[in-house]
């Protein structure tokens, strides 16, 4: 893709902004239409109704939130959602919400700021609809992602120090990242992995490791501008960690034989989330196959003319890794 010449007035919000961007991806949108981008706000509409006169009042919602509520209502759906509503813990949750959450201006600015660097990628894709609601500390999918439709769950951001979280046994290593600023990443990150085909054969740990490396590359070109570390969900001290230990970990994968590895306990030690990598120190984060895997696409679309849509549908984690010609600094 041939790029044009970036204005002087982008390269200083560049600078200002994020000192240690990576050029590779940092272009010009400006010919890129702004994208409004309108949140529909679910959990403050639901929450809106009377229980005790669910079924009328849902109905007056379908207009605004029929991917929701659907064409029908059973008795089932009545009864489970006026125990949702009804919840103490629920309802506190989303009061919690409402005041972190009051305006999402925000969240709409950044995200259409995003869809527009998406359009400049990928032309005929389209613009998601986003929608937020409570969904009750579903931490293992705050976002979710289905027919061009972002879904939001706002009880899934609202710090780490938000004591429900403790209370539900969630781990610091994932409350760290329930937060304002991860938002837009996870947005996009869901987003990647559904244009991301998916490999019915098992996955060796190189192919595991193209493939969140390709997921990561995607949050790089769509989100330039956004720091490595929260792209990651590391910490500044687990990334620095990473770029100083970089070459040591590369060697330990090539030592230790890993590369064309199936075992499935073996992959999920370097790329499943945790407090850190049990292969190496306690100050390590968690996913250093992912970082690695990172940093080898990054090579590859810097030493190749490959484009963004090629990586994506490019299967042969192998050809990506010699290509690459990746060698970490020692």
């Amino acid at each position: 893709m041939i790029r044009k010449l970036i204005p002087l007035s982008t390269i200083l919000l560049i600078f200002i902004t994020s000192c240690n961007t990576p050029p590779d991806f940092v272009v010009d949108i400006s010919h890129i239409e702004d994208i409004k981008i309108n949140i529909k706000r679910y959990d403050k509409a639901l929450f809106g109704i009377n229980p005790d006169s669910l079924r009328t009042e849902l109905n007056s919602l379908k207009k605004d939130f029929d991917f929701f509520i659907g064409d029908e209502i059973d008795t089932f759906d009545i009864i489970n959602l006026y125990n949702y509503l009804t919840d103490p813990t629920v309802k506190k949750t989303f009061e919690d919400a409402s005041a972190v959450y009051h305006d999402l201006g925000f969240l709409e600015k950044e995200l259409s700021e995003a869809f527009r660097y998406m359009k400049y990628y990928f032309p005929n894709k389209k613009t998601p609809e986003v929608y937020t609601y409570i969904s009750g500390f579903d931490f293992e999918h705050p976002i979710k992602y289905v027919d061009s439709v972002l879904i939001i769950a706002l009880d899934m951001y609202l710090g780490k120090s938000y004591y429900f979280y403790p209370m539900l046994g969630i781990p610091d290593y994932k409350s760290y990242r329930m937060r304002k600023e991860s938002i837009v990443v996870d947005c996009v990150n869901e987003i990647g992995v559904s244009m991301l085909p998916i490999s019915h054969t098992q996955m060796s740990f190189l192919d595991k490791m193209i493939y969140e490396g390709k997921i990561l590359y995607f949050k790089d070109i769509i989100l330039p501008l956004t720091s490595d570390s929260l792209k990651i969900g590391y910490t500044k001290e687990q990334l620095d960690w990473c770029i100083k230990n970089e070459a040591h970990i590369w060697g330990f994968f090539l030592e230790q034989d890993f590369l064309y590895s199936n075992d499935r306990k073996l992959i999920s030690r370097f790329m499943d989330d945790g407090p850190y990598t049990q292969s190496f120190d306690t100050t390590s984060p968690a996913r250093t196959g992912a970082y690695i895997g990172w940093q080898i696409v990054r090579a590859y679309m810097r030493n190749t003319d490959s484009s963004i849509e090629e990586l994506l549908k490019m299967n042969d984690s192998q050809q990506i890794l010699k290509k690459s010609k990746y060698k970490p600094k020692k």
